[in-house]
């Protein structure tokens, strides 16, 4: 059940010059509308009473109207289009007040969906495709009309259609017919999809010191192949995941110059891959105590790219009065997809009651991982 006077108190703040009068305590009577359409009201209310702070007393009538049209385009956005919004002025004490009394009617719905589609998405061979757009589209025949629904259904629409096959679908006219007096809505909507799009060839730019063969191996398509979005995004977090790029775009070629028109009509465009490389070399360094151990020192040294290729290498060292570690990290592009290569290896020696542990460890993986450990300990005084 919703409460039936609801109270909102918009501001008693005094400032500038502005009388109590000008700024007005504000009273809604919901009339049976519910509680999100309700705090969208109070948002519209509040925009406008605010103003009553920079306002003197001759600008209170326009604030009443502006008000009142807040009230019912809030009303709007929630479906009610047939809402009877009436302002009654009351005094309490030296404070005007404003009594909003709403009769919100019925809340309209969809009656009927013009869903039209040209283009060569209309082929035979996308007939299955066309029917799940039509069964996916949200606002159905009894739904209830919201303008924010109504703009996310024609952005989702519109963004099923271009982020696969058709690069350059666009919306010839959308149209919501709302008769009020009978809390009805008819929606129109002309999709003009284009001509199929194929990805052409493969152009790359900011490349120094990373090889060409780096982007071919996480970038891999047939030029003639359908343009897909979820490619190139996959593609992109790709390269973007690896330490040879600080920053990787993958898009289509958007100069028209750069289009192919095909005999059968469909349009081929490049496909550009726009990188930002990493620093080649990067070393970092620490020094550190603590009670065990006493003073520690460390170092890492960073580098990408090894006699032009594509390898990540690290190499660290650490040392304290009781133990001295040395590792080094190789790590390889991958050979296919989803599959990474990497080698490393590891040698440390720690001085314990009067024994020296010699350790020295081998790890590589190729899809699946493979360790080795030798282990080696050398008596150095006698027990």
């Amino acid at each position: 059940m919703f409460v039936r006077r609801a109270w909102l108190v918009l501001s008693l703040l005094f400032s500038h010059g502005v009388t109590a009068a000008a700024v007005p305590e504000v009273i809604i009577d919901p009339g049976g509308v519910g509680p999100v359409s309700l705090r969208s009201i109070h948002r519209a209310v509040d925009a406008i009473t605010r103003l009553a702070e920079d306002q003197d007393l001759s600008e209170v009538s326009r604030l009443r109207r502006r008000a009142h049209d807040a009230t019912v385009s809030a009303l709007q956005t929630q479906g009610y289009y047939d809402a009877v919004v009436t302002l009654e002025v009351g005094q309490l004490g030296e404070q005007e007040s404003w009594d909003i009394i709403i009769k919100a009617g019925e809340r309209t719905v969809v009656d009927k969906v013009d869903l039209t589609f040209r283009g060569q998405i209309t082929d035979p061979e996308f007939k299955v495709r066309l029917e799940g757009l039509r069964t996916d589209w949200p606002l159905q025949q009894g739904e209830i009309f919201l303008n924010d629904s109504w703009a996310d259904a024609k952005q989702e629409l519109l963004t099923n259609v271009k982020s696969k096959d058709f690069y350059f679908a666009r919306y010839e006219r959308t149209r919501a017919i709302v008769q009020a007096d009978e809390a009805k809505a008819d929606l129109e909507l002309d999709v003009q999809s284009g001509p199929r799009v194929r990805m052409g060839e493969l152009n790359t730019s900011g490349l120094k010191r990373v090889p060409r063969s780096l982007i071919d191996r996480y970038v891999r398509y047939s030029p003639g192949d359908p343009y897909d979005q979820d490619k190139l995004d996959q593609w992109q977090q790709a390269l973007q995941s690896t330490t040879f790029f600080r920053g990787a775009f993958v898009t289509l070629d958007s100069e028209p110059s750069q289009q192919k028109v095909r005999a059968d009509g469909e349009v081929e465009i490049p496909v550009n891959v726009r990188v930002t490389e990493a620093p080649a070399r990067r070393f970092t360094g620490s020094l550190g105590a603590d009670s065990d151990h006493g003073v520690r020192v460390e170092g890492l040294y960073r580098q990408n790219i090894v006699f032009g290729q594509p390898v990540w290498t690290e190499t660290g060292i650490g040392v304290d009065k009781d133990r001295q570690r040395f590792f080094r990290i190789c790590i390889c592009p991958p050979p296919s997809k989803a599959i990474k290569v990497a080698w490393a290896s590891c040698s440390s020696m720690k001085i314990f009651r009067g024994w020296t542990r010699l350790a020295r460890h081998w790890a590589g993986s190729y899809a699946k991982s493979v360790k080795i450990e030798t282990g080696l300990i050398t008596k150095l005084n006698g027990a």
